[in-house]
């Protein structure tokens, strides 16, 4: 569908003209894939507070910062997290990553 003229995404920050419905995922929240006409794609979710889950990244981003400052070899992958009230939100999807549960450690 056609989005609002001033709407932007809220990874980039940039225009986007359209948001595409790509897949519903079979979770019992069912949450929605989107492709945004530019930008990365973005998970609709519901019934969820993600401000928990945007504070986990915040102290993702510092733990980054931290292991740079004292050049420990490390970094987490950290994603946007854009909560829309207090259960709803979108979050950015990232590509070609796994789970750590699929590591064999």
């Amino acid at each position: 569908p056609q989005l609002p003229k001033d709407t932007v995404h809220p990874v980039t920050g940039k225009p986007m003209k359209t948001l595409t419905l790509r897949k519903i995922f079979t979770s019992q929240a069912k949450p929605k894939l989107y492709v945004p006409s530019r930008g990365p794609s973005l998970i609709w979710k519901t019934g969820d507070n993600l401000f928990a889950d945007l504070s986990v990244m915040f102290m993702g981003e510092y733990l980054n910062h931290l292991w740079s400052k004292h050049k420990v070899n490390i970094q987490m992958q950290t994603y946007g997290i854009f909560p829309c009230g207090s259960d709803r939100g979108f979050i950015e999807c990232v590509d070609n990553v796994c789970a750590v549960r699929e590591y064999d450690f």
